[in-house]
């Protein structure tokens, strides 16, 4: 790093101003966008998924500048939160990042968006304490980023959906958790896909200027959402998004004729360059000392963490009396289980998206059960064939029944079809010719497919956000919500079931009764109205039961 970064450097404004001077024209518009080549860089995205390993943004060597690095990912209760984000930025780190972009507080208006599982439910208050504890831990090893700012929860049209709110409900529904987070110094923030009151968020003066810097105070730097954040160079960097990421693509091939035209001035660049260097060194200053090493990533300490903080999510949503008492906590003196339903031996984690897991293990339902009863015979029977699943349920003392959803049924829309957008066309660069292009365009050219319908009357185990239960509710004994559940899931359904661990987790959002209870919804919607309220209640927010 330069002398600029001085450890104990105070005034990090000043350091940043000086660093910046130093940077020659090129460099100054270098550190605005992704290092690596567009059509290399998508093709490893489309093909290997997302954050393979963490993508720089703004290195410049001759200066020892780190640039930004970014790995993307998901990530209870405020304690537990905390630490589960100091285990997430030590593992960044010791990746070689110095950013982590899984930060996400959306707050889902309607169960359809698909990402729920990546935020923390539905109440603004609930959704700026849990993110101010994960980035309190994350940012002891790196950066935080917060997203995506704003109103950012209708999936299939977030590419093209304009969405209209009030002022009351823009700042008291869907911002104020995004200002507690900012207020207590978050890094870095994300901006949005979709349009908000006519402006696309990435180029949005209103979110990005007014309210972000002006209102609140923010003093860090904010990133482009992947790919199609924005689509005008010159408005993006003029209202606000410093980073372009995570390639080079629009500022790249437009910026510096936008700088001679005109379109932007000098000090747009600079004051986007002052940010993002001003972070760094924060960074490096407040960070800097610290060197997590490889070998910490998914070891002991971590796992039993994954496993605290699934066994604490869990919650039982119902449990009648079978035989004169709770069919729950199950005798540890069963001779036969059976562990039924498509699920049942499935190492489900969730979206396929920005929130992909890639554990080395991950134990499922009927793992974590076989382990936990040693003594017992534990039969799986994960086809949907009824006739199978009948026998094996027919003479086991208990049956685990493990349904839901996975990545066909909800997560993130990660591509849009051009042909299905065209708008997007003119954010992307001119086709190379390269062998990577081709894949890409070959791929991406035709709509994508519609998510699978599997999994919409099922009760379960594995769902990331609201499934309604009036229809079937009255038929088993007993139901547990167990959402994605990460890799150590199966051992933690285990140790509730047995009562091991008592339940603690309540649910984060209202179950409707109905779904004509929801607000409208149109996944293709080029235009949306958001309101306050929304909705009515089979089961109510933060329902809770547990053993006595």
């Amino acid at each position: 790093m330069p002398l600029a970064l001085k450890r104990n450097q105070a005034n990090y404004d000043t350091a940043a101003d000086a660093l910046l001077s130093i940077l020659t024209f090129k460099e100054r518009l270098w550190i605005l966008d992704g290092d690596q080549e567009f059509w290399p860089g998508l093709h490893a995205l489309t093909t290997e998924g997302f954050c393979h390993t963490f993508y720089t943004m703004g290195e410049v060597p001759r200066l020892k500048i780190p640039g930004v690095r970014l790995s993307d990912g998901p990530r209870g209760y405020e304690a537990l939160e905390e630490r589960v984000g100091r285990a997430i930025g030590r593992e960044c780190k010791a990746l070689g990042a110095n950013q982590f972009g899984g930060i996400c507080i959306n707050l889902p208006r309607h169960p359809s968006w698909g990402r729920i599982q990546e935020t923390y439910g539905e109440d603004p208050i609930i959704l700026g304490k849990m993110a101010t504890a994960v980035t309190k831990g994350v940012q002891e090893n790196v950066m935080g980023c917060l997203k995506h700012l704003a109103l950012n929860s209708m999936e299939n049209a977030r590419f093209k959906v304009d969405v209209q709110v009030d002022d009351d409900v823009l700042h008291e529904v869907y911002l104020p958790h995004f200002r507690h987070v900012v207020e207590q110094g978050i890094a870095s923030v994300m901006s949005a896909y979709n349009s908000v009151r006519g402006q696309f968020a990435g180029q949005s003066r209103e979110l990005l200027m007014d309210i972000l810097r002006d209102r609140w105070g923010f003093k860090g730097f904010v990133v482009e959402d992947f790919l199609f954040g924005f689509r005008d160079v010159a408005l993006s960097l003029k209202n606000g998004l410093d980073l372009e990421a995570p390639f080079r693509q629009q500022r790249a091939q437009h910026l510096e004729a936008a700088l001679i035209n005109g379109d932007v001035s000098q000090s747009d660049v600079d004051r986007a360059g002052r940010a993002i260097l001003r972070s760094l060194i924060e960074n490096e200053v407040l960070r800097g000392d610290s060197k997590p090493t490889k070998d910490i990533i998914f070891y002991g300490e971590h796992r039993s963490l994954a496993r605290e903080s699934a066994t604490r999510s869990m919650v039982l949503l119902k449990n009648d009396a079978v035989n004169g008492r709770p069919l729950l906590p199950l005798g540890s003196d069963l001779s036969r289980v059976a562990v039924v339903g498509w699920q049942a031996d499935s190492k489900n984690t969730g979206g396929k998206g920005s929130s992909h897991v890639r554990c080395p293990e991950v134990i499922s339902p009927f793992q974590g059960i076989k382990e936990a009863l040693p003594h017992a015979e534990v039969v799986v029977e994960s086809s949907n064939d009824i006739s199978k699943v009948k026998r094996a349920a027919a003479s086991a003392d208990a049956v685990v029944m493990v349904v839901g959803y996975d990545f066909h049924d909800e997560g993130e829309y990660t591509a849009p079809a051009f042909n299905a957008t065209p708008a997007l066309r003119h954010v992307i660069p001119p086709d190379d010719d390269s062998k990577e292009a081709r894949s890409v365009i070959e791929r991406l050219m035709n709509p994508a497919p519609k998510k699978g319908e599997r999994g919409k009357d099922n009760y379960g185990f594995g769902t990331g956000g609201t499934v309604i239960v009036e229809e079937w509710k009255d038929l088993p004994s007993a139901i547990i919500f167990g959402w994605y559940s990460g890799c150590e899931g199966g051992c933690a359904l285990a140790d509730l079931l047995l009562g091991k661990v008592n339940f603690s987790g309540r649910i984060p959002f209202c179950i409707p009764t109905c779904e004509e209870h929801l607000p409208k919804a149109d996944n293709d919607a080029e235009a949306i109205k958001y309101d306050r309220w929304y909705g009515h209640c089979s089961i109510g927010f933060k329902f809770q039961l547990h053993f006595p």
